[in-house]
């Protein structure tokens, strides 16, 4: 956070050359605070700052993942309308692009609201573009992880064992070149697996 406002100081000075850096900052800002569970900070001070910069010309990739970070934020917030127009907006501004991480995101997130409400396959198409979306944008990444977690899950839930014990051998292999260690999360959705495989 205090070396984004260092950054600040200097691209808030002509908001007509510096607006992508300027919003840049201001999300990774905004980032730093959800992480620190502050989302009402996080969005109040991205809204501000995307409202500065509107009229100026600003790069399509950094728009898209600011309107992926208000959907996020009223999906934590449990307004789901408002969540799934900002993810609308993000695709077609990422799709405009070709960004396919942000488009990774946008799947992944649409999941998120949309799972309980759609049939079993039309809602494992979210997560099958998402993985699709962030495979072509990563070799690994947390985020290919955490679609392919909840590929895993899914898949146990609707009882189809061997798909997910399949995934679940997958992550565990891409978790190990990922961060050197095995993740208990996966580990013990696996061990559900095998539980139910006999």
């Amino acid at each position: 956070i205090k070396y984004n406002q260092v950054a600040l100081k200097y691209y808030q000075g002509d908001l007509s050359i510096h607006a992508s850096k300027f919003l840049q900052h201001h999300l990774n800002i905004a980032h730093a605070y959800r992480d620190q569970d502050r989302y009402a900070e996080a969005f109040k001070l991205l809204t501000i700052a995307y409202s500065q910069i509107k009229e100026n010309d600003v790069e399509t990739s950094l728009l898209a993942e600011v309107m992926v970070f208000f959907g996020q934020y009223h999906i934590q917030a449990n307004q789901t309308e408002k969540a799934i127009a900002y993810l609308a907006q993000a695709e077609k501004l990422a799709t405009q692009v070709n960004a396919v991480g942000i488009l990774g995101k946008v799947k992944y997130y649409q999941y998120l609201i949309l799972q309980y409400e759609l049939p079993p396959a039309e809602s494992e198409s979210y997560l099958l573009q998402a993985q699709d979306y962030f495979q072509q944008a990563y070799n690994s990444h947390p985020d290919l992880l955490s679609v392919r977690n909840s590929l895993g899950i899914k898949y146990k839930n609707e009882g189809q064992y061997l798909k997910a014990n399949d995934l679940y051998e997958l992550i565990h292999v891409e978790y190990i070149q990922l961060y050197g260690s095995k993740n208990q999360e996966h580990l013990t959705n696996h061990a559900n697996v095998k539980f139910a495989l006999g």
